[in-house]
């Protein structure tokens, strides 16, 4: 297992290496856990990758730090740890260019829940809070037990959990019984009908999305810190499945097709002598150039990590970060499913995941 406390351990570790590394608190869980986030170079691209927005996928915690560590050793002392071969002098150019924010770990809450159990989750609580929250969690597994989670694609899922103890071994959302990743806006709407026509209203170890769009602190300043920091690129990290799932909204075609859909006419044969209609034309142009880049970063995940490109389905598809990132800002996002398996994967996994993620997390960000 990789726990909360693990994860600050190594966080500490990290500090070895000065002023390579920024270590601050993106927001506190419901639960009173700090949620770190970890700065990486100091360039102008920015990418941010996130993980274990569930609380059983703790494994892609452990990429996440695995990564940090990599970087930060190839920045600093010349170290490659990424399995491929790699110039040392990269080091130095990619603390120029790009900026790394790193979430390692979305949802500690549910991560603790998942590992520990509901009592240690609620070790940083005051008794009120402990009172309060622990009804809360009970409640959501004995809802659980008697109806099942509620699943918007599968309501006989509670034969899945033969205990109480065992609805915690298996907890997904976080520390107030939502899932992280159907708590944003894209989709929300359509999944919030789902889930009022299976009459799944109340908190749920996986898949309850929760009141609203960003209800949960974990959700909102993950939101709030991408709106702020003109990220580029996004990949957020699931298990398990080796898939990609991405957002490629230029789907083929040539320069005018591209630009006649966009724009509802043809620019270019709108630019006259006199240099009018260029201004569309170029930015139309941009926007041609900036969608086969995001489609190049899919191809490249695809490659170099031997991950297949998919399409969720179900409830997957519904209310996911990669989804309102790619619809909010038409930059490149992508999911990340890693190793293949059940969930909780065994730590046993993790050196075949870093063998398939570690260099293309490292170069994927040179295609932007």
């Amino acid at each position: 297992m990789y726990t909360y406390e693990t994860l600050c351990s190594d966080i500490g570790k990290l500090q070895q290496y000065g002023d390579i590394i920024h270590v601050k608190t993106l927001c506190k869980t419901v639960l009173g856990r700090e949620v770190d986030i970890i700065k990486i170079g100091n360039g102008k691209k920015r990418v941010l990758y996130v993980g274990a927005h569930h609380g059983m996928e703790y494994i892609t915690s452990a990429l996440i730090m695995d990564f940090a560590f990599a970087l930060c050793g190839l920045i600093g002392r010349g170290e490659n740890r990424f399995c491929r071969v790699i110039n040392a002098a990269s080091g130095k150019r990619i603390w120029e260019k790009y900026c790394f924010y790193l979430i390692p770990m979305l949802n500690p809450d549910g991560v603790t829940i998942c590992c520990e159990g509901p009592e240690k989750a609620l070790a940083y609580c005051d008794t009120k809070q402990k009172t309060e929250y622990g009804r809360v969690l009970k409640k959501a597994a004995e809802m659980t037990l008697e109806y099942g989670t509620g699943d918007v694609t599968d309501i006989s899922l509670k034969s899945r959990f033969s205990s109480e103890k065992d609805v915690f071994k298996k907890w997904q959302a976080n520390g107030r019984g939502v899932d992280l990743n159907h708590n944003y806006q894209s989709g929300f709407a359509e999944y919030k009908s789902l889930e009022l026509k299976s009459g799944r209203i109340y908190p749920s170890p996986t898949r309850f999305s929760g009141a609203y769009p960003e209800s949960e602190p974990e959700s909102s300043a993950l939101c709030s810190l991408i709106r702020a920091s003109e990220v580029s690129l996004l990949l957020t990290f699931h298990s398990q499945g080796k898939e990609l799932y991405g957002n490629d909204f230029f789907s083929g075609g040539n320069t005018r097709d591209y630009i006649f859909s966009r724009s509802g006419c043809d620019p270019l044969a709108e630019v006259k002598e006199d240099g009018t209609g260029v201004d569309i034309l170029r930015r139309t142009l941009d926007g041609y150039r900036l969608k086969n880049k995001e489609r190049s970063v899919g191809r490249f995940l695809e490659k170099e990590s031997g991950y297949a490109r998919s399409v969720p389905t179900g409830a997957a598809a519904y209310g996911g970060l990669t989804d309102w990132y790619t619809e909010e800002f038409r930059r490149a996002a992508y999911t990340v499913e890693v190793g293949h398996g059940s969930n909780p994967l065994p730590m046993s996994m993790l050196d075949e995941i870093k063998k398939d993620l570690l260099y293309p997390m490292l170069t994927a960000p040179t295609l932007l």
